[in-house]
């Protein structure tokens, strides 16, 4: 399902794209198994991710910057390779494989460089396979940024993050799922590419017993902004969901209706 944000609000906004691409690739790596395709699919994945941000969420993207890890002894260093180029990404090497958070120290030290530097990002979408970056989002929502952690691997239960950040998250695996499908491979992950599949792959004991189709625009709408930013965990504090519905509707709708 979409929903349709509201871009009045929108215009003349900018992102910034920050990619833990090393993590990604790692957790990538675990949803399909070895592959020599990978890197492409997460090159892919990024590309999705700045579709999302532009279409859905209306914002333009400024900036693409993908961090990894590489040995001093790699080429990876001399040269940008052309796949990153080729979807507008800026590599960013972090040449130092003997520690394990190198790249996310680059990435947060990266981010507030471009908090100090560049006034015109409105928005960063932190782009992990595993890692929360709570520290960093805190430090971007104070300086009166928008943040999203998109992430393989979101936190399953609201407790696991600050309740402050609970809505700031984005699970990505069926963005992964796509950018699979688009480099010529089906990835092992969880049924169906969209709500409805999945919604046909629910056990009988957890289907309810009356359905009925919903016309009203508005409840679309907010059904679909609760799936996209909460669909991962199983209970929704009231709190934060009105606050992100305050954020996309349109002015004139009233998110308690």
């Amino acid at each position: 399902m979409q929903y349709q944000p509201n871009t009045r609000t929108r215009l003349d906004l900018n992102a910034a794209i920050l990619v833990d691409f090393s993590d990604v690739k790692s957790c990538a790596i675990e949803f399909m198994g070895q592959s020599d395709h990978y890197a492409g699919i997460a090159e892919r994945l990024v590309d999705e991710i700045r579709k999302y941000v532009e279409r859905q969420l209306g914002y333009t993207v400024a900036r693409v910057i993908c961090f990894e890890a590489t040995s001093p002894y790699s080429k990876n260093g001399d040269y940008a390779p052309e796949s990153l180029l080729a979807f507008g990404i800026e590599p960013k090497y972090v040449f130092d494989t003997s520690c394990p958070s190198g790249v996310a120290i680059e990435l947060t030290v990266h981010a507030c460089d471009l908090v100090r530097g560049e006034n015109h990002i409105d928005m960063f979408v932190l782009v992990s396979g595993n890692q929360w970056y709570v520290p960093l989002a805190h430090h971007l929502i104070r300086n009166g940024r928008n943040v999203i952690v998109a992430a393989l691997e979101t936190p399953s239960q609201p407790e696991q993050v600050p309740s402050d950040l609970a809505e700031n998250y984005f699970n990505i695996k069926k963005l992964l799922e796509k950018a699979g499908r688009n480099e010529g491979i089906g990835l092992p992950l969880h049924a169906g590419s969209d709500f409805e599949d999945e919604a046909n792959e629910m056990d009988a004991t957890h289907r309810p017993d009356e359905t009925r189709s919903i016309d009203d625009g508005l409840a679309k709408n907010a059904l679909e902004i609760i799936e996209s930013f909460f669909g991962q965990y199983e209970e929704v504090y009231l709190t934060p969901l009105l606050r992100k519905l305050t954020e996309l509707l349109d002015e004139e709708d009233e998110p308690k209706t």
